[in-house]
């Protein structure tokens, strides 16, 4: 039985460490989930902050006609716009301007923009005016997708094995705008292009890897503090159940009898008193029977002492099985036993006793060499409610007198106690 619990106690600390695991696994996974969906939204906020500053800037541009600056090596008269009467002016001063319009301006502007980490933004259109702003691969698709409806494309794509954030957002045609497109056939509200932001995952990516190394270390720790208060909570529980074994080993050797199984002496008069002490309270019935077996010193003196051991363990089985289940039977000493017949009489006693009597008279006990052997029991029976013993000592000294009172009528019969004198008990 012990083992038996132990096993559990095993099973379900493996069932709780196996649990723990799982959800610290589980805490972990959701964690890596949610460093990458923050890598890719930080990446994603990034881009569509650089998208902001170049259309912010753009609308700027557009809101003053372009920009006039000095011509240089680096920003010479835009040859796209030669047919503006107005594209290269002479101050009063005599210094010449040429006129950079708002692409112009955005597409400079980017070219000498480079971020931290490599971020980069380009303007483009599926059908620029400046070749330069002609659109990739990536950027035709999105610019596919403006003309569908939409007005932002993201994705995550590869570049010579390294990960990036790619987001292009549409700009639309306004008043501004067909100064320079009017005679490309756009008009107010048409999709003009896009601006595309380009932003690299590895940076953040190294972020995203310290922080998943060191959310390991702590989910290892904890996993390791969980594992270590389960194992410690199942060696408290085992040792306890130990405990309560042995101590239950121990009230169960100091009630019970070692060869039969049954009740020794000592937890019968317990029994006795409870079962009397019920009887009076309730007004209830309580009967008696003290069983020996007939000659038992020749079964020893022919057999052996083991044989008359396997007797008694074979009696023992025949109470067990012909009483009831609130019956309760004891070893009182030797080849002596006493029952407890709770909520009976002094005639359902008799009954029973005689159904004991014939049942034991009916069985044979096969010993080890082979041998069969038949023995009988006398029966004494006494009753609390018929015959006025008021007490467990008047109880045994009744069924015990009714005991003597079989053997000396011939054995193997049962006798009811009364008030006959009582007699030198004859030998066994």
């Amino acid at each position: 039985m012990q083992n038996n619990i132990l096993k559990a106690t095993y099973r379900q600390a493996a069932f709780v460490m196996l649990v723990w695991t799982v959800v610290v696994i589980a805490s972990l996974a959701w964690g890596v989930y949610g460093h990458r969906r923050e890598v890719l939204n930080v990446a994603y906020q990034n881009a569509v902050t650089i998208i902001a500053k170049d259309i912010a800037f753009r609308a700027w541009a557009s809101m003053h006609g372009g920009v006039y600056v000095p011509p240089t090596e680096q920003t010479p008269p835009n040859p796209y716009l030669a047919f503006l009467p107005e594209r290269d002016v002479v101050t009063t001063t005599g210094r010449k301007l040429t006129l950079m319009n708002p692409a112009y301006v955005l597409r400079e502007a980017q070219s000498l923009y480079q971020g931290e980490y490599g971020e980069s933004a380009h303007i483009t259109s599926l059908n620029p005016i400046n070749p330069n702003n002609a659109p990739d691969e990536w950027e035709k698709m999105a610019l596919s997708r403006f003309e569908l409806g939409a007005r932002e494309v993201k994705e995550m794509t590869q570049s010579d094995g390294v990960a990036q954030m790619r987001v292009m957002r549409a700009f639309v045609v306004d008043k501004a705008c067909l100064n320079c497109h009017a005679h490309q056939g756009y008009k107010v509200g048409d999709i003009r292009g896009g601006i595309s932001a380009t932003i690299p995952l590895k940076p953040l990516f190294d972020i995203e890897a310290r922080d998943i190394r060191n959310a390991s270390v702590s989910h290892g720790v904890i996993w390791l503090l969980g594992m270590a208060g389960i194992g410690a909570y199942n060696f408290v529980r085992r040792r306890e159940i130990r405990r309560i074994a042995q101590q239950q080993e121990l009230e169960h050797l100091a009630s019970t009898d070692t060869l039969t199984g049954l009740a020794n002496r000592r937890t019968l008069m317990l029994r006795a008193e409870q079962e009397l002490a019920r009887a009076k309270r309730y007004g209830s019935e309580l009967s008696l029977l003290m069983a020996d077996i007939d000659f038992f010193k020749r079964v020893n003196d022919t057999y052996g002492h083991q044989a008359g051991d396997i007797v008694l363990r074979k009696l023992a089985d025949v109470f067990l099985l012909v009483l009831r289940d609130i019956d309760f039977v004891a070893r009182f000493g030797g080849e002596e036993f006493a029952i407890l017949l709770p909520e009976a009489n002094a005639e359902n006693a008799l009954k029973a006793a005689e159904r004991l009597r014939a049942v034991v008279n009916d069985t044979q006990v096969s010993l080890q060499q082979g041998e069969m052997v038949k023995f009988t029991i006398s029966v004494g029976v006494a009753s609390y409610s018929s015959s006025g013993n008021d007490s467990i000592e008047k109880l045994i000294s009744g069924a015990d007198k009714a005991l003597y009172a079989a053997k000396e009528a011939g054995r193997n019969r049962v006798c009811l106690d009364s008030s006959a004198e009582e007699q030198h008990r004859p030998e066994s």
